[in-house]
């Protein structure tokens, strides 16, 4: 959160904080204080969907989407000021919202354990101990809901590579990625784990009736991340190296994928659920 601050409707509003309590200012809330975005949309959504199109050896048809001159349909629906980030900025005005719930992650735990959903930052601060590292993330509402009426997110995997002799890296998605869901269908302002949490895999991404339209849209926000952090990525050179991710999406309703998390090291077996 701390690596993305000033991107804009990339990862949901976030809270960090420390083992000895303290609280970081709200990360990624993408308004200035004018209530503009705090940054130009990148050109990585435009070329996402042009080298789409020129590796197909098509030319795009019809009109174009609305946005800068020539931009492709993966741009469209990440123009104007987008409806989760209509939230204050100011501490006091954080605390007393209660119109909003919050993700508390204990980023000591995996495997969806150790979260717990606050309905104020209030509540939240309430359930902190001392000792213990958090993050605290707005709730992407109105979330989209599968077709049984579950909140779900998206695994993405993504790998790392570093050729041998080489100062590069190399990043690849795999698209045999996971539709993952909370075990209980959604009902409206539960604060309860089960109705909220989205662990257990239910079945692959590429099965997904909006894989072909979101897929592009998971790679063009990978590559946002990826241009804010590469300056600290360190390759060794004396031989190939390469590391695996696990990138989770959570999408609204109107099909904007926002980042909540990104593993090191995912969970790889086949198995639907995790070992308890």
């Amino acid at each position: 959160a701390e690596n993305l601050n000033g991107t804009y409707a990339l990862m949901p509003p976030t809270f960090t904080v420390e083992a000895d309590g303290t609280w970081s200012g709200l990360l990624c809330s993408g308004l200035d204080e004018t209530g503009r975005p705090v940054e130009s949309l990148p050109t990585v959504f435009e070329s996402t969907e042009r080298a789409k199109r020129a590796d197909a050896g098509e030319e795009k048809g019809g009109e174009e989407a609305e946005g800068p001159e020539g931009a492709g349909d993966v741009v469209a629906s990440f123009f104007g000021k987008h409806f989760l980030m209509d939230v204050p900025t100011d501490r006091e005005s954080l605390e007393a919202d209660e119109t909003k719930r919050w993700f508390v992650k204990d980023s000591t735990r995996n495997y969806g354990t150790g979260i717990m959903v606050a309905k104020s930052v209030e509540e939240a601060r309430s359930s902190l101990k001392v000792g213990d590292k958090y993050v605290i993330q707005l709730a992407v509402e109105p979330q989209l809901l599968d077709g049984e009426g579950y909140k779900f997110a998206c695994r993405v995997y993504l790998v790392a590579y570093s050729p041998p002799n080489s100062l590069s890296i190399e990043f690849y998605t795999y698209p045999e990625g996971w539709i993952t869901r909370a075990q209980t269908p959604w009902a409206p302002g539960s604060l309860e784990w089960q109705f909220n949490v989205s662990r257990d895999r239910h079945s692959r991404l590429t099965e997904w009736d909006l894989y072909d339209e979101m897929y592009p849209k998971f790679g063009a926000q990978i590559a946002r991340v990826l241009q804010r952090v590469q300056k600290k990525l360190v390759v060794k050179m004396e031989r190939p190296s390469f590391e695996l991710f696990g990138v989770d999406f959570i999408i609204d309703t109107e099909r904007h994928p926002w980042l909540a998390e990104i593993n090191r090291s995912p969970r790889q077996l086949e198995e639907v659920s995790p070992s308890r």
